[in-house]
Order: C-alpha cells, then sequence, then structure tokens
C-alpha cells in the first residue's frame, strides 16, 4: 500500500492511500499559494504479508516523481520544482522478507515558492 500526504491551498496536510492506480495527480485551482509544498510518498506492508519465495532474487524498482509549478492565469510559471527517487535493486528472499515488514519512505519533497515576479 502507498500512502501519500501533500499540502492543501489551506495549508494542512492531506493524506490519500493508493491500493491499486499508483498514478496519482492533484491540481489546485484556487487562487490561493501556500508557503510551502510538501509530498511525503511512503510504502507500507500489506495485511497479509506477500507470501516470500526462499532462494529466489526480487526486483525492488521506485520510479517516483513530483512536479509542482505555479502559474499565472495567463499560463505563464511563477516558480516550479522536480524532484525524483527512481532506484533499481535485486535483492534476496531474506531481504525482501524484512523490507516487506515495515513502512519505508520512498520520497519526500518540500518546495518554498519563490514568488518574485507575482503581477
Amino acid at each position: 500500500m502507498i500512502t501519500i500526504k501533500y499540502t492543501k491551498p489551506s495549508g494542512n496536510i492531506e493524506q490519500t492511500v493508493l491500493t491499486e492506480d499508483l498514478i496519482y495527480n492533484y491540481k489546485i485551482d484556487k487562487p490561493i499559494i501556500a508557503d510551502q509544498y510538501v509530498c511525503n510518498i511512503v510504502a507500507t506492508p500489506k495485511n497479509p504479508l506477500p507470501e516470500i519465495e526462499s532462494g529466489k532474487s526480487y526486483n525492488l524498482d521506485v520510479d517516483v516523481t513530483a512536479d509542482v509549478s505555479i502559474l499565472k492565469a495567463d499560463g505563464t510559471s511563477l516558480d516550479s520544482m522536480h524532484g525524483e527517487n527512481r532506484t533499481k535493486q535485486s535483492i534476496s528472499a531474506e531481504a525482501m522478507a524484512k523490507y516487506t515488514s515495515k513502512s519505508h519512505t520512498l520520497f519526500n519533497f518540500l518546495f518554498k515558492p519563490q514568488l518574485t515576479n507575482i503581477k
């Protein structure tokens, strides 16, 4: 299970759990610009834990990207930021059993807009 936490226009942190579709988009349509935006993505253990086959190798691939843009009404960018975590690794069945038994932060993103050109 993947949990995403992000900043809402109010400045409050919202949490969304993804169980099937692992693509998530969030758009703020209100003319509110927060002091900062956060995105935190955590993989948590499934219940029940998946069966791990002894002696087998497992691939752990992480491919997370986050893009934040603040746009004027005409589409001109005031500020933006891109972040990503793209890793691939092969691990043993023993390491996979340990990995799937606890939560892992896959991505942390903090964006503090620099809005010097608002007009």
